[in-house]
């Protein structure tokens, strides 16, 4: 779990955006899947999860919103959930170049033409605020049940793996 946060970090540092927010947008599901007792998750424990450890540092957007939001990144690829909420659309601002921080709480807006409302999020703020939850999460899930029996096998890096193919080199596996 350590490997995927710091991964997502270096994701955004390297200015690999939608990997960032990709990884960001997952975060919720695996440690909801690490705290199931059947190391399962679904929207209801995507939900809970992230309004526990995300909503208290960052309320822009709600979990059910965050979670239609996954699913529309996730699986078609696009940044328009297909159940409307608040707004039509919800932007990430990639970082701007030569300058200070931006704004990080951007307003709800419409389009120019009206037809949309759209919230734009800070990317940056939002993979540090959903990372720092995972990482406060993890300190208070380690050494509990089911998350210690869910974590040992939970996919990661492993190097000198025994593999004829492999001949000694790290797997992910």
């Amino acid at each position: 779990m350590i490997d995927i946060i710091r991964q997502i970090r270096d994701a955004d540092r390297a200015g690999l955006y939608y990997l960032a927010l990709f990884g960001t947008l997952t975060l919720p599901d695996i440690c909801a899947a690490l705290e199931s007792p059947n190391n399962r998750t679904n929207s209801a424990k995507y939900r809970a999860w992230y309004t526990k450890w995300v909503m208290p540092r960052f309320a822009l957007i709600t979990a059910k919103e965050c979670y239609q939001y996954r699913c529309s990144v996730l699986h078609q690829g696009k940044g328009q959930p297909e159940k409307r909420q608040r707004f039509d659309r919800i932007v990430f601002v990639e970082p701007i170049p030569k300058t200070p921080r931006p704004i990080l709480n951007f307003p709800p807006m419409q389009t120019d033409d009206g037809k949309e409302v759209v919230q734009a999020i800070d990317l940056q703020l939002f993979m540090i605020e959903v990372t720092h939850a995972a990482s406060t999460w993890l300190d208070a899930m380690q050494g509990t049940e089911p998350f210690e029996t869910n974590a040992a096998g939970m996919l990661r890096c492993r190097p000198n793996y025994p593999l004829a193919y492999s001949r000694g080199h790290s797997v992910i596996a």
